[in-house]
């Protein structure tokens, strides 16, 4: 699959997207209403849907309708959330760390910790 988006996010909480075929500028813009944004991530196996991270919450958002998260996970983390990333493996399921040691990775309702 050739890849032509490109994730960003600023922390006034916004969420852009860009087409690396289109100079203009952004593509597509998603408001956040969590707050700031410190991680986004493309799901590589569905291809529209995509994660953000902010304080300690965690946001799945489906591009075609992006006024509002598909999902919010509220407190996956007890701080600021340092990576995110989708499984390469299983449909949905997020890979998340934190400051204090800790990995989450869940998906579809459930999620799971492992301290390290």
């Amino acid at each position: 699959m050739y890849i032509t988006s490109i994730l960003g996010s600023a922390n006034d909480g916004e969420i852009f997207i860009w087409d690396s075929r289109c100079p203009m500028g952004a593509t597509q813009r998603i408001s956040s209403s969590v707050g700031q944004v410190s991680q986004v991530c493309w799901e590589r196996l569905r291809g529209r849907t995509l994660a953000s991270s902010h304080f300690g919450t965690i946001c799945t958002w489906d591009v075609r309708r992006a006024d509002l998260p598909v999902q919010t996970v509220e407190n996956a983390h007890e701080g600021p959330i340092l990576a995110l990333d989708f499984s390469i493996v299983r449909p949905g399921e997020l890979v998340s760390s934190d400051n204090m040691n800790k990995v989450m990775i869940g998906g579809g309702g459930e999620r799971y910790g492992i301290y390290v």
